[in-house]
């Protein structure tokens, strides 16, 4: 059973972590599922969200809930418009807005998707590369001896961890081929919006805007920051599991004991929270 709710979370309540003046004001949010089952790793675009509940996939698309597939564990599916990407035993699956195919195998479960552009990583029978689908044709986007793995996508800019024999690097490549951008270790998992790029390193958040990087706040394992835009979400696992909002100049934490892997959609964030009995899906 799926029940929406709204709620209105006051701004003076919200936790100021960074500097910057945050001003009094009120955030609405939605529960989307109110069930007895654990639902996971939701992620959205607009005000469509998606997330996996007992190894099946389903949307809200603002009116109803719908079933999408099988399988989304344990990273969950990516959303774009109404198209949808997962992993299912290995398997990289594409919903369409009406169909349901399968777009390569043996692969690891953190496919993602914008636009008609799907990334992901898979096993090449040596190592782990990038590969992208752009709505018609695959395409390979590393090719090397060495793990390429976590791959975001922003249209037709892609981000990912590559190992270099002793620790993660991000890489990028908007059009002109893969660049290294950080060269002192980095978590695996990176995101990407245009030319920012989001990470997590030792804990903590940093973003490149395509000049120069900065730190946004701690936190961020394992799943690592989303970002859209200038907007960044992610979750530190040391301060009552919250999920924190980066809007481009002030943090503010915008819900406590949740799991791991909150999404940004514009300035719309979607996480999966503890209600006492399981985890619900609400989003901002």
């Amino acid at each position: 059973m799926w029940e929406n709710k709204s709620y209105l979370i006051a701004g003076v309540i919200l936790f100021l972590v960074s500097q910057g003046r945050l001003e009094a004001g009120y955030w609405e949010y939605t529960q989307v599922t109110n069930n007895s089952i654990d639902d996971h790793a939701p992620d959205i675009s607009g005000s469509n969200v998606v997330w996996f509940m007992s190894d099946t996939i389903y949307m809200y698309d603002g009116v109803l809930t719908n079933f999408i597939g099988h399988g989304g564990a344990p990273t969950g599916p990516s959303i774009s418009g109404s198209n949808i990407v997962w992993s299912n035993n290995g398997e990289v699956n594409y919903y369409n807005g009406s169909s349901v195919t399968t777009l390569a195998t043996y692969c690891e479960d953190s496919p993602r998707i914008s636009g008609s552009n799907a990334v992901w990583s898979q096993w090449d029978g040596n190592d782990w590369e990038i590969f992208r689908y752009d709505g018609v044709s695959t395409t390979q986007i590393t090719n090397n001896v060495t793990d390429d793995v976590s791959p975001a996508v922003s249209g037709a800019d892609i981000a990912w961890s590559r190992w270099d024999g002793s620790h993660w690097e991000v890489f990028v490549d908007h059009g002109d081929g893969p660049q290294q951008l950080t060269n002192s270790g980095a978590d695996v998992t990176v995101a990407i919006s245009g030319l920012n790029v989001a990470w997590s390193k030792s804990d903590n958040i940093y973003m490149h805007d395509g000049i120069s990087t900065k730190f946004i706040g701690d936190g961020g394992a394992p799943t690592g920051p989303s970002i859209s835009g200038s907007n960044i979400v992610w979750y530190n696992d040391g301060e009552s599991e919250k999920v924190y909002y980066y809007n481009g100049s002030n943090v503010v934490a915008l819900a406590t004991y949740c799991e791991d892997s909150p999404r940004i959609s514009g300035s719309n964030a979607v996480w999966s929270q503890w209600d006492g009995n399981d985890y619900e899906i609400h989003f901002l």
